[in-house]
C-alpha cells in the first residue's frame, strides 16, 4: 500500500458510513485516520453482519405466537452460545498492524504522524509475521513533532523551556518500559499507562477493555509501542520532563530480543508479574536480571495486598491485589517520578539506531534508497553549515533575494505606472523594461554558474528515481529544520526580552522618542528571525527563480528546460508546491505556466476541482486541511511562509465519472493579518493574496475562529469589489463558511439568527460595492455564489482536554468528514463549464494574475465601506484643490498683466502667499468641518492627516510653480527691453559694417548675393550672441502630463491600456447603452432600454454644453496668448464633473463612470493638440533669440541702403583726396613739428635748456645702451658744434614723451577727414 490509497478521493469520502465486509476495513480504517478520529482503533464491522447476533426485538404479538416453555428458552441460549463462540471479528490492533505490515516506508510515516496526532501509542519494536525478524521503524517515526514545556528548578528561580514543534525521534528523553511476566485476569498494563499518561481520560495503549477487543489477536504478540508524556508546564504535570513510555506486548518471558533492546535503553523498568509462587525458571531469571541490573526496576505484584518494599533503593516491589486504583496509582507516579530524578541515561530514538542494528533488527532507514538520500541531504546541509544562518538565503539561494523583490516592484510598476510622473507612458514602460532586464541580468551575474549547493540539488533530483527523491526531500526537511530551530528559540527568546523591555520603558516615558533606537534593534531582530527561516520551500522557489531567469537568455540547456518536470513530478507525488511567493507578494507566471504544462504532459489534460482556502492566522486551517485531504504543507521551522501553494489529489476512478472531474487541486494560502507583517503593508499583500486565491477556485473554504466573521468580511468585501472590477476576467467563485471551536450544545435558532445576520452583511457590502462600480448586484451569491442553508458549517473544538496531551475531539473529526461530503456533493453540482482542465486552468491563472497586476486601487483598504467613504473623500478633495487650483490661476492671470506693463519687477514667496491667504483658510476650515461632522467621520479620521498633507504639498507647488512663471516672466521682459535697448547699437554696428565695406570694394557695385553674404556674417555673430546670454527653453512634455493627471483622476484597471489604444482623431460619441445607467433603491443597472427620447436628448445637450465650454475655455486662453499650464487639465475634468452633477438628484437616469472617463479622455486628447501650439507660440513670442530674427529683414534692409550710400561716397572721396593730398601733407607737417617742439619742451627739461644739458642727456642715453656707434660723430671734442642727427635717439625720446599727443592728434585728424 503507498500515499495514493491514503489521498486518493473514494467513495467512502462521500458519506460517513461504517464497514459492512472485512475486506472493507482498510480503506475505511484509512479514511478514519486521514479525519484524525481516534476512534479508528475500535474499528469493526457493522453489527447487523456479525452472522452469530439474534435480530432486533421481536413484537409483542410475534412473542406471543412462540412458545414460553423454559426449555425452549433453555435450548435456545446454548445454540446462542455455540454461534457467537464460532464467530470472531477482526481486532482492532491487528487491522492497524495488517496495514502497517503492507504499507511502504512513505504511508508508514503517515500513519505513525496521524497516530500520534491522535494521541496514540506508535510501534517502535515490529516482529514481521512472514520472517520472525523484528523491525525498527525509524524512518516511520522522523515526522512526527511534539511540543512542551519543562520547568527547570535547579537554579535559584524555576525557569520554564519551551519545545515547539521539537521531530520527536530527535528528543533525548528518559525512557520507562513496561512488562508483563506472566498472565493476570484482573490487571492490565495498558490500563497502567493510560492511567500514567492521561489519568485514564484517554487510551493510548489500546488494551483488554476496549470496544472491539476480542481474545484471539494475531499480530500483536512481542510488540513494543511506544508514547510520549509531554508536560504543559503547570503544577499539575504528571511528570515534569517529557517521558517515553514502551509497552511490550505479550508475555515478556517469549520475547528475549524485544527485552534486552528495553533494558539498554530505558531509565525505569517497570514488570507487571503475575504466578509469582509458580514461577517458572525463565521468569525468575528475568526477573533477576532486572532485579541486578543498574536501572532502577519497580515490580508490581498483581497477587500480593499492600506490600511496598525498597522505598529507599532504586529496586521496588509493589502489591497491587485489592488496592484503591486512585492511591496505587498515585503511588506508581510519585516511584516513576523519584526514580527519574537521578542521573539517569538519556536516548533519542536516533540514538537507539545503533542498539537496534547490533540485536539483529531490521532498520527502514537502512534502505539503500534511503541511505543514499539522507547522505546526499547531509551533505548538502554541510554546506548550508559553512555559512552564517542569516546569511543562507542571500549568499547561498541569492535569486530569491533583494534583487528579486525589485524585479517584482518594476513589474508591477509597469502595469500601474505609480510613479510615472511627466513622462508619457510608452517611455516610462520602455524604461521599466529595460530596468527589469538590468536586474534580471545582475541576479544571472550573481547566481551563475550555479553554486555547489543548487548544483548538487539539481543534480540529485534530476537523476535519481522518485523514491529516492522523497526520502531525500524529507532528511533535507529534517536537517534544515534541526540547523534552524535553535537559533530561531534563541533570536525569538532575545525579541521577547527586548519587546517587554520596551513596554516596560513606555510606561515611564510620555513620549517614546527616547525607544527609537530599542526599536530598530527590535526590527532588526524581526528580519534576521526572518532570514533565518530556511525551509525546503526555499530550495525549490530557488529553482523556480533559475528558470524565469534563464528564460532572459532564452537557454536552451537541457537540464535547466527540464525544471518544470522536476515540480511536476512533486505535484504528481502529493507535495506542495510553491503557487505565489508571499514575500515577494507575487506569481512568477513563466514558472507556474511551465509547470502546468508538464502536468499535462505527465497526466493528460485532466479536469480538475480546485478549492482554496482561506483564513486568518492561526484559526486551524492547516489542521482542517490535514484532516480533511491528508495533506502537510510544509513550511520551515521559523515563521509560516507567506504565499500560495498547491497539491493535487487524485480522485479515485469509480467517481470520476460521477464527480466530472479527475483531481482536486488544493490551493492553501498562509495566515491571513499575521501580526509579523503589520508594517509591512500587509493590508494590501492580505487582499491580494485572498483575491488570487478566490478567485482561481471553484470553492473557497472561509475558515473562521469562533462564530464572529468580522476579520473575513472585511477580506470578502475587497475581493468582491474587485471581482466587480475584473471586467476582463469570466470568474464564478464560490465559499463555504467554517466556523471553528465553537459550541456543539448552541442551539440551532441562535446559528440561524446568526447566518441570517451574516447574509444581511454581506449582501449590505456587495450592494456598496456594486453601488461604486455601477452593476446590477444585489446579493453577495451574485458575485461570489453562497449558500445560506448548506454553505455554513459550525466545527467543534479541536481537542478533547488541554494540550499537548489531549486527543482531537471525535465530533471534529464527524465534522471534517461532513465538511468534505457537502464540498463533493457541491462540486458534483458544479456546471461543467466551471470545471476546467489544466491547460484552462494555466490560462484563468494568467489572466487572474495579470487583472491583478492591473488592479491596485481596492487592495490597499480594508472593506468597501472604506472604499465608499474614500471615494466620497476624493470627490470633495478634487473640489478642494480646483478651488486652489482656480484661485491661482486668477491670481497668476492678474500678475502676468502687471508683469507685461511693466508695474511689476520682482515677485516674493510672502507676496505670494498674501494673495493666495484667504483663500488657503477658507479651504482649510472646510476640511476641518468636513472631517469633524461627517457621518463617516469615524472611518475617514485614519486619511485626515495625509489629506490636509496633500493639500498643503498642493499649496506649495502652485505657489512654486506661480513664483516660476513669473520670474520667467520678468527675464523674457528684461531680455526684450535689452534688445529694444540694442537697436540703436545694431543699426550702427550695420552702419561701420557697410563703411567697411564699401571701403573694400573702392567704389565696386555689389551684387544682391554678396550682399546677403555680407550680412549673414554679422547677424549669425549676433544670433549666437544672443543665444548665449538667453535662457534655456522649459521643454514640456504636454501628452505625458495628461497621462499622468487622468491616470491619477481615475484608478480603474487596465485604464493605461485604454489611453493608450484611444485614437487621437477620435471624436466623442455620446452611446446611451453604454454611458448611462439607471437609478434604483439598491443599486444600479443599465437602463438604455426604457429611456425615452427627452432624457436621451436631455443628456446629449448636457455633454454637448461640456464640450462646447472646454473649446470655448481653450479659444479664450489662445486670445490671451497664455502659456499651457497643468491646471488647464484640472479645469477639463471639472467642466466634466459640473455637467454629470447637472443632472438633477430625482432623475431616473444618470451618467456613468464610463462615460466621465470617455469624455475626458477625449476633450484631454483634443486639448493637447490646441495646448501643444499654444504653448510654442507662447515660447516663439517670448524668446529673446526669436524675437531677434522677427527683425532680420528690418536690418538687412538698412544694410543694403548703407552699402548702396558708402559706394557712391567713396568715388567721389579718391578724386578729392588726389587734388588736395600735397597741401594738406604740408600743413600737417608743419603744424605737427610746431606742436611737437612745444610739447617737448614742456616735458622735458633737457630739451628747453642749454645745449650742454642736451649734451648730458645724449651721453647717458649712450652709457645706457653701453653702444656708441649709434652717435655719427667720431669727434667727441666737436659736438658742440655740430647738429644733433640721431633719428633713432630723437625717436625713442619722443616716444616715450608724446603718447598722449599722438593720440591726440589722431582723432583730431580723423574727425577733419570725416568732416
Amino acid at each position: 500500500m503507498g500515499m495514493g490509497d491514503f489521498h486518493t478521493i473514494c467513495k467512502i469520502s462521500l458519506q460517513d458510513s461504517q464497514p459492512s465486509q472485512d475486506k472493507e476495513l482498510p480503506l475505511y480504517f484509512l479514511q478514519k485516520l486521514l479525519t484524525v478520529d481516534y476512534q479508528v482503533r475500535y474499528l469493526t464491522c457493522l453489527e447487523g453482519s456479525k452472522p452469530g447476533l439474534a435480530p432486533g426485538p421481536q413484537t409483542r404479538e410475534q412473542a406471543n405466537q412462540q412458545s414460553d416453555a423454559f426449555e425452549i428458552f433453555h435450548d435456545d441460549l446454548e445454540e446462542a452460545a455455540v454461534n457467537v463462540q464460532a464467530w470472531s471479528h477482526v481486532h482492532p490492533m491487528d487491522l492497524q498492524m495488517a496495514i502497517f505490515h503492507c504499507a511502504d516506508d512513505f504511508l508508514r510515516q503517515t500513519l505513525a504522524t496521524k497516530l500520534a496526532f491522535c494521541q496514540l501509542a506508535l510501534p517502535l519494536l515490529v516482529p514481521n509475521p512472514g520472517t520472525s525478524r523484528i523491525e525498527f521503524p525509524l524512518y516511520a517515526l522522523s515526522q512526527i513533532q511534539r511540543s512542551w514545556k519543562e520547568v527547570d528548578k535547579s537554579g535559584k528561580q524555576a525557569q520554564t523551556k519551551s519545545f515547539s514543534n521539537k521531530l520527536i525521534f530527535q528528543a533525548q528523553t528518559p525512557f520507562v518500559s513496561f512488562i508483563r511476566i506472566g498472565s493476570s485476569a484482573s490487571s492490565s498494563k495498558s490500563q497502567l499507562l493510560n492511567a500514567l499518561l492521561s489519568k485514564r481520560k484517554h487510551d493510548t495503549f489500546f488494551h483488554r477493555h476496549c470496544r472491539g477487543s476480542t481474545r484471539e489477536r494475531l499480530l500483536m504478540e512481542g510488540l513494543v509501542e511506544i508514547a510520549w508524556y509531554c508536560p504543559r508546564g503547570s503544577a499539575n504535570d504528571t511528570f515534569e520532563r517529557c517521558v517515553a513510555f514502551c509497552n511490550l506486548h505479550g508475555d515478556a518471558r517469549d520475547h528475549g530480543a524485544q527485552m534486552q533492546f528495553l533494558q539498554e535503553i530505558s531509565a525505569v523498568n517497570v514488570a507487571l508479574v503475575s504466578d509469582w509462587e509458580h514461577m517458572d525458571n525463565r521468569g525468575k531469571k528475568l526477573l533477576q536480571d532486572l532485579w541486578q541490573s543498574q536501572r532502577p526496576f519497580v515490580c508490581l505484584l498483581t497477587e500480593k495486598e499492600n506490600i511496598v518494599a525498597g522505598q529507599a533503593s532504586k529496586n521496588i516491589t509493589i502489591g497491587i491485589k485489592n488496592r484503591n486504583e486512585a492511591e496505587m496509582m498515585d503511588q506508581l507516579t510519585k516511584t516513576i517520578g523519584d526514580l527519574l530524578e537521578g542521573s539517569n541515561p538519556h536516548f533519542s530514538l536516533d540514538n537507539c539506531v545503533d542498539k537496534a542494528r547490533q540485536l539483529g533488527f531490521i532498520v527502514d532507514a537502512d534502505r539503500a534508497a534511503c541511505v543514499t538520500a539522507k547522505a546526499k541531504a547531509t551533505e548538502l546541509v554541510e554546506l548550508l553549515k559553512k555559512e552564517k544562518l542569516s546569511e543562507i538565503k542571500s549568499r547561498l539561494l541569492p535569486l530569491q533575494g533583494k534583487l528579486w523583490h525589485q524585479w517584482c516592484q518594476k513589474d508591477k510598476e509597469l502595469t500601474r505606472l505609480q510613479e510615472k510622473r511627466n513622462k508619457s507612458i510608452e517611455l516610462h514602460r520602455s524604461q521599466i523594461e529595460n530596468e527589469k532586464a538590468g536586474i534580471r541580468e545582475k541576479q544571472l551575474e550573481q547566481a551563475f554558474p550555479l553554486n555547489p549547493l543548487m548544483k548538487s540539488f539539481l543534480g540529485f533530483l534530476q537523476a535519481q528515481p522518485a523514491d529516492t527523491k522523497k526520502y531525500f526531500l524529507h532528511w533535507m526537511k529534517v536537517f534544515m529544520d534541526e540547523l534552524s530551530c535553535g537559533r530561531i528559540e534563541e533570536l525569538r527568546r532575545d525579541y521577547h526580552k527586548l519587546w517587554t523591555k520596551n513596554l516596560k520603558e513606555k510606561k515611564h516615558q510620555e513620549k517614546n522618542n527616547g525607544n527609537a533606537e530599542l526599536l530598530s534593534h527590535l526590527d532588526a531582530l524581526s528580519d534576521e528571525i526572518n532570514e533565518s527561516s530556511v525551509g525546503l520551500e526555499h530550495f525549490l522557489r530557488e529553482v523556480g527563480q533559475i528558470y524565469e531567469a534563464l528564460q532572459l537568455l532564452n537557454s536552451k540547456n537541457e537540464s535547466f528546460v527540464k525544471l518544470p518536470e522536476i515540480a511536476a513530478e512533486l505535484v504528481v507525488s502529493g507535495y506542495p508546491v510553491e503557487l505565489m511567493d508571499g514575500d515577494a507578494s507575487y506569481l512568477p507566471l513563466r514558472w507556474v505556466k511551465a509547470i502546468f504544462d508538464s502536468l499535462i504532459e505527465r497526466l493528460g489534460d485532466k479536469r480538475v476541482f480546485v478549492l482554496s482556502v482561506l483564513g486568518i492566522q492561526s484559526t486551524g486551517k492547516s489542521t482542517l486541511l490535514n484532516a480533511m485531504f491528508g495533506l502537510q504543507f510544509n513550511v520551515s521551522a521559523g515563521r509560516c511562509t507567506r504565499g500560495a501553494f498547491m497539491q493535487l489529489i487524485p480522485v479515485g476512478e469509480e467517481l470520476q465519472q460521477d464527480l466530472g472531474f479527475d483531481f482536486v487541486l488544493v490551493v492553501d494560502t498562509e495566515g491571513l493579518r499575521a501580526i509579523e507583517m503589520v508594517n509591512k503593508q500587509s493590508l494590501n499583500h492580505d487582499n491580494e493574496l485572498a483575491t488570487f486565491v478566490i478567485g482561481v477556485g471553484n470553492l473557497t473554504v472561509i475558515n473562521i475562529f469562533g462564530e464572529n466573521p468580522s476579520e473575513m468580511q472585511d477580506v470578502l468585501q475587497i475581493a468582491v469589489q474587485a471581482f466587480l472590477r475584473m471586467k476582463q476576467v469570466n470568474l464564478s467563485p464560490s465559499c463555504f463558511f467554517v466556523h471553528q471551536n465553537v459550541e456543539q450544545a448552541t442551539s440551532q435558532e441562535q446559528n440561524m439568527e446568526e447566518q441570517r445576520c451574516l447574509q444581511e452583511k454581506l449582501d449590505e457590502m456587495t450592494v456598496v460595492a456594486a453601488q461604486q462600480e455601477f452593476f446590477d448586484t444585489s446579493s453577495f451569491s451574485d458575485v461570489i455564489g453562497f449558500d445560506l442553508n448548506t454553505h455554513i458549517h459550525y466545527f467543534a473544538h479541536l481537542w478533547e482536554g488541554d494540550p499537548p496531551m489531549a486527543p482531537p475531539n471525535p465530533t471534529y473529526s464527524q465534522n471534517v468528514q461532513q465538511l468534505k461530503s457537502k464540498i463533493l456533493q457541491a462540486a458534483m453540482k458544479q456546471s461543467q463549464r466551471s470545471i476546467l482542465r489544466l491547460s484552462s486552468l494555466k490560462d484563468r491563472i494568467g489572466d487572474l494574475w495579470n487583472a491583478l497586476l492591473n488592479e491596485n486601487f481596492v487592495s490597499s483598504f480594508k472593506n468597501s465601506l472604506e472604499i465608499a467613504v474614500y471615494r466620497k473623500l476624493e470627490t470633495a478633495f478634487n473640489q478642494w484643490t480646483w478651488k486652489l487650483r482656480s484661485h491661482i490661476l486668477d491670481v497668476q492671470m492678474r500678475l502676468d498683466n502687471k508683469i507685461w506693463n511693466g508695474d511689476l519687477q520682482n515677485v516674493t514667496r510672502e507676496h505670494l502667499e498674501g494673495l493666495v491667504q484667504e483663500t488657503s483658510d477658507a479651504i482649510e476650515k472646510e476640511v476641518e468641518k468636513y472631517f469633524r461632522e461627517d457621518k463617516d467621520h469615524e472611518t475617514l479620521v485614519q486619511w485626515k492627516s495625509s489629506t490636509e498633507l496633500k493639500l498643503k504639498e498642493l499649496k506649495e507647488t502652485l505657489l512654486r510653480e506661480t513664483k516660476k512663471k513669473c520670474e520667467n516672466l520678468i527675464e523674457l521682459q528684461k531680455e526684450h527691453r535689452k534688445l529694444d535697448a540694442r537697436k540703436l547699437e545694431y543699426k550702427d554696428e550695420l552702419l561701420r559694417r557697410s563703411w567697411e565695406l564699401a571701403v573694400s570694394l573702392k567704389g565696386k557695385s555689389l551684387s544682391e548675393r554678396e550682399l546677403k553674404d555680407n550680412f549673414t556674417l554679422v547677424w549669425n555673430q549676433w544670433i549666437a550672441e544672443v543665444s548665449r546670454a538667453a535662457r534655456p527653453l522649459e521643454q514640456v512634455d504636454i501628452d505625458a502630463e495628461i497621462e499622468d493627471i487622468l491616470v491619477e483622476q481615475f484608478k480603474e484597471p487596465g485604464f493605461h491600456a485604454r489611453i493608450r489604444s484611444f485614437p487621437r482623431g477620435r471624436v466623442f460619441s455620446f452611446d446611451p447603452e453604454k454611458h448611462i445607467m439607471k437609478k434604483k433603491h439598491l443599486g444600479f443597472i443599465p437602463a438604455f432600454r426604457s429611456l425615452s427620447n427627452a432624457d436621451v436628448i436631455n443628456f446629449q445637450h448636457i455633454t454637448d454644453n461640456i464640450i462646447a465650454c472646454v473649446k470655448a475655455n481653450i479659444a479664450k486662453k489662445e486670445e490671451e496668448k497664455r502659456d499651457y499650464s497643468r491646471n488647464f487639465i484640472h479645469e477639463i475634468f471639472n467642466e466634466v464633473q459640473k455637467g454629470v452633477n447637472s443632472v438633477p438628484s430625482n432623475a431616473t437616469c444618470t451618467f456613468n463612470k464610463d462615460y466621465s472617463m470617455d469624455l475626458s479622455l477625449y476633450l484631454c486628447r483634443m486639448a493637447a493638440e490646441r495646448f501643444k501650439a499654444m504653448h510654442e507660440a507662447f515660447q516663439k513670442a517670448n524668446d529673446p533669440v526669436v524675437y531677434l530674427s522677427s527683425k532680420r529683414d528690418y536690418f538687412f534692409q538698412s544694410f543694403r541702403t548703407s552699402c548702396q550710400g558708402a559706394t557712391s561716397v567713396t568715388t567721389f572721396a579718391v578724386f578729392l583726396c588726389d587734388k588736395i593730398e600735397p597741401a594738406l601733407r604740408r600743413a600737417v607737417y608743419e603744424r605737427t613739428a610746431k606742436d611737437i617742439a612745444e610739447d617737448m619742451q614742456g616735458k622735458f627739461p633737457d630739451f628747453r635748456g642749454s645745449r650742454a644739458n642736451l649734451e648730458v642727456c645724449i651721453l647717458r642715453y649712450l652709457a645706457e645702451q653701453e653702444n656708441f656707434e649709434y652717435f655719427k660723430q667720431s669727434d667727441l671734442k666737436g659736438i658742440e658744434h655740430l647738429e644733433v642727427t640721431d633719428i633713432e635717439f630723437l625717436s625713442r625720446a619722443m616716444a616715450e614723451a608724446l603718447d598722449d599727443l599722438r593720440e591726440r592728434l589722431m582723432k583730431e585728424f580723423a574727425a577733419s577727414c570725416i568732416n
